[in-house]
């Protein structure tokens, strides 16, 4: 663990890289991907798939107790976060949209971050944006539509445990390494078949 990996391919020399700064190509990407992912979010409505999440949200948070009073195919944490979602901000089916938006836009985040020890920072932020444009939900077909579904947070949760790994690579404390390990864990809990 004492061994430090620096993870660059830039050569020195004069920067032709685009000045925007490191904080505002994160904002963004964040700002955009919630944009346009909660744009689209609103659109469509599919009872069995929406369905599937929202009931055992909406009993969790009405105080029924998971796989005593109510069920979910998927991961607890996912219906647990929410469960918190819809019990602060409202029970409707667009609190969930919304912070599936919320996820999406972490996730564009967790990328550029994670390109970011590989590449310019121009070149992450391309990578983003392009990753958001040619997202599944731009293709004209039916079920092709913004879903809160718990692959989302399971994706969120793998990215930021890769994440992780790669900080503790490049400073070797442990601390980081267990954090990747407990966010890791946390990816089963958010969905049994990604875990």
């Amino acid at each position: 663990s004492k061994n430090r990996t620096v993870w660059t391919s830039r050569t020195p020399g004069p920067s032709r890289e685009l000045n925007l700064g490191r904080p505002f190509q994160l904002w963004l990407v964040f700002l955009l991907t919630i944009g346009v992912v909660g744009a689209l979010a609103v659109l469509q409505v599919d009872p069995h798939h929406d369905g599937v999440m929202l009931k055992p949200a909406f009993d969790v948070a009405a105080g029924q107790t998971l796989f005593r009073d109510t069920f979910t195919q998927y991961g607890a944490l996912t219906t647990w976060a929410q469960a918190l979602a819809v019990e602060v901000f409202g029970r409707q089916l667009l609190v969930l949209r919304l912070q599936t938006a919320f996820l999406y836009g972490l996730i564009a985040v967790l990328m550029w971050l994670i390109y970011s020890r590989f590449l310019p920072n121009y070149l992450c932020t391309f990578s983003c944006l392009s990753w958001l444009f040619l997202g599944y939900f731009f293709i004209n077909y039916k079920a092709m539509f913004i879903m809160p579904w718990s692959t989302v947070f399971a994706v969120c949760s793998s990215l930021l445990s890769l994440y992780l790994a790669l900080r503790f690579l490049e400073s070797g404390r442990l601390r980081v390494l267990f954090a990747s390990g407990f966010v890791t864990a946390l990816t089963f809990w958010f969905k049994i078949n990604y875990g």
